[in-house]
């Protein structure tokens, strides 16, 4: 596979993360809004070079303000019945 083919398969799967997994940067992801039918949407947040302990702060603070623990969408794996097999 070349460099080209590979940057364009990784980047169809997930578009959103893959610069940051390459340069080592620090990011995350936080369930802190809503859709309309009460999908959770999320945000994704990246610090500098090597400073996973500011992400981990702000994760921390955004939960304490806006916990999601108790949070489930309406379709939700738990929420659905398994099919029998066929």
């Amino acid at each position: 596979m070349s460099a080209v083919e590979w940057t364009e398969q990784i980047f169809t799967y997930a578009p959103f993360t893959n610069l940051f997994n390459a340069t080592g940067q620090p990011s995350l992801s936080l369930p802190l809004a809503e859709s309309q039918s009460g999908l959770p949407i999320g945000l994704q947040m990246t610090g500098k070079f090597a400073d996973e302990l500011t992400l981990l702060q702000l994760g921390r603070q955004l939960e304490e303000a806006m916990p999601w623990k108790g949070r489930k969408p309406a379709v939700h794996v738990s929420t659905t019945q398994p099919q029998p097999a066929v």
